[in-house]
C-alpha cells in the first residue's frame, strides 16, 4: 500500500474491504461496458465532483464536463490498484485508464482517487489525472 495514498488521503488506512473492493469494480466495469445508467445510479443525489485543482462541483455537472474533454474517446480500460480505507467511507486509491480513441490508437494513463462511499454511492470523487497526453492524441485525430 503506497504511503503517499495514506498521507495525501490525511486519513488512517487501511488496505479495503472486500465491499468497497466490489463496488469499485462494479463502477469501472460499468463504465467501460458502455453502461452509464448502471454507472451514474452509483452516485447519491448531493454528490459532488472535483478533477484537479478544478472547481468542486455538483455530480453530474461536473461528468459531463469531463465528458465533453473526453469527446472523442470511443472506450476505456480502468484497472485499480493500491486501494485504501479510512473510517466513514473514505476511500483513495490509483487508477490506470486505457482511452481507446477513433483512429484505434489507445492512450493509457495513471490516476488517482480520492472519494467518500456511503450507503452504497459516492459521496465526493476527487480525480487526478494528467489529461496532456490524451488531449495532445485527440488533437491530432482532429478530435
Amino acid at each position: 500500500m503506497p504511503e503517499y495514498l495514506k498521507r495525501r488521503s490525511g486519513m488512517a488506512a487501511t488496505e479495503a474491504s472486500a465491499g468497497t473492493l466490489e463496488f469499485l469494480r462494479g463502477y469501472y466495469e460499468a463504465i467501460d461496458a458502455g453502461r452509464a445508467e448502471e454507472a451514474l445510479a452509483r452516485f447519491a443525489a448531493e454528490a459532488t465532483v472535483r478533477a484537479g485543482n478544478g472547481a468542486e462541483r455538483p455530480w453530474m455537472e461536473g461528468l459531463r464536463e469531463m465528458a465533453r474533454e473526453l469527446r472523442g474517446v470511443v472506450g476505456t480500460r480502468h484497472e485499480i490498484a493500491a486501494v485504501v480505507e479510512g473510517a466513514g467511507g473514505e476511500v483513495a486509491y490509483e487508477v490506470e485508464i486505457a482511452y481507446q480513441l477513433g483512429g484505434g490508437r489507445e492512450v493509457s494513463l495513471a490516476g488517482a482517487v480520492f472519494c467518500a462511499i456511503r450507503d452504497g454511492c459516492f459521496q465526493h470523487q476527487h480525480l487526478y489525472v494528467d489529461l496532456a497526453p490524451l488531449r495532445e492524441a485527440l488533437a491530432a485525430e482532429g478530435g
